[in-house]
């Protein structure tokens, strides 16, 4: 599936979640590489909090804020319109997938 995140392309894959055991996580955001991958097998749930969580990721990086302090205020501001955005941009994608609908 290709998601679009604040003006980049992501490729969002499931994996053999063995690959990811080792690093104990369920997903993985890799920005320079425009992808996300997440473990087969994992609940609808667990699955969807996961998406989100990297998304959250991708966000981060698209919008330059792992650079320097950051204040809470600037921090939500920021993700409030880039959640917009992703919705906006990917509404049939992110019904289907996260709600399979």
């Amino acid at each position: 599936m290709k998601l679009k995140i604040i003006g980049r392309t992501y490729t969002v894959e499931e994996v053999d979640g063995d690959l990811l055991n080792n690093l104990n996580v369920d997903g993985l955001c890799m920005p320079h590489e425009g992808r996300i991958v997440l473990a087969k097998g994992m609940s609808k749930e667990l699955k969807r909090e996961s998406l989100i969580h990297e998304i959250c990721h991708a966000m981060w990086d698209q919008m330059g804020l792992s650079h320097g302090k950051l204040k809470e205020e600037r921090v939500v501001d920021a993700f409030g319109k880039g959640f917009s955005a992703f919705i906006a941009d990917n509404e049939k994608s992110i019904l289907h997938t996260v709600f399979g609908r």
